[in-house]
């Protein structure tokens, strides 16, 4: 029951960033850090401690893995690929289960550059993509 409505308010945090970030291009900080409590406090709840840090331990590494390779990408090309907010944003949904985290990642850029060839633009935000794969591959 508490996982369900934890799940509830991640869900409304996530529409609010998809929301944010398709005006503003940005994930202020306290968003990020709500969402990142939400998803800690629900893989706390549903399965202890022990599955708490290795999602953390997952989270960081693959967050550090592309923030890394952004900011070489950043360095070489000159020009922005992923933005610090959808990286913030994996991290916290990688805490509450890192293999649905990256999957939405993954699935949102697939999402994201699909959009781009349609639209025919260079660049579009990418947590609209997300959130919505996100949210129906928690509801599956």
């Amino acid at each position: 029951m508490a996982a369900t409505f934890i799940d509830a308010c991640i869900a409304g945090a996530l529409v609010g960033s998809a929301y944010i970030d398709a005006r503003s291009r940005r994930l202020p900080n306290a968003l990020a850090v709500c969402i990142c409590l939400l998803c800690a406090l629900h893989a706390l709840s549903s399965r202890g401690m022990g599955q708490l840090v290795v999602n953390i331990a997952c989270a960081t590494g693959t967050s550090a893995a592309i923030l890394l390779t952004e900011l070489a990408w950043r360095r070489y090309r000159r020009a922005i690929g992923i933005g610090m907010g959808d990286i913030k944003l994996l991290f916290a949904l990688m805490l509450r289960s890192p293999l649905l985290g990256a999957a939405s990642f993954t699935a949102g850029l697939i999402c994201l550059a699909i959009a781009a060839l349609i639209t025919r633009q260079r660049t579009l935000p990418l947590i609209p993509f997300i959130a919505p794969v996100y949210l129906v591959m928690l509801m599956a």
